[in-house]
């Protein structure tokens, strides 16, 4: 959902957009595991993965706050099938 946000904020620049926010998730989840490990290291890895489980339920009650997004227009919805008979 946030790539196609980012896609829709720069429509000519598509794929530099999904780039960027796709890199920059890979980026915060390394540095991510770096403090889960120091974590781990200190407290035990059990320990450290229950506070690991937390992180998905955080995330979930924050994306409420993102904008509603609606779906698509029914005109640009075609099934794989739709598809292949209209090019032949």
């Amino acid at each position: 959902m946030v790539i196609v946000m980012a896609q829709e904020l720069v429509p000519t620049r598509a794929g530099t957009a999904s780039s960027l926010v796709m890199g920059l998730g890979w980026g915060v989840a390394g540095m991510v595991l770096l403090g889960l490990g120091s974590l781990a290291a200190v407290l035990g890895v059990p320990r450290a993965l229950d506070l690991a489980m937390a992180v998905p339920l955080l995330a979930s009650g924050l994306s409420l706050w993102l904008p509603h997004h609606g779906g698509l227009p029914s005109a640009r919805v075609t099934r794989v099938g739709e598809f292949a008979r209209h090019e032949e």
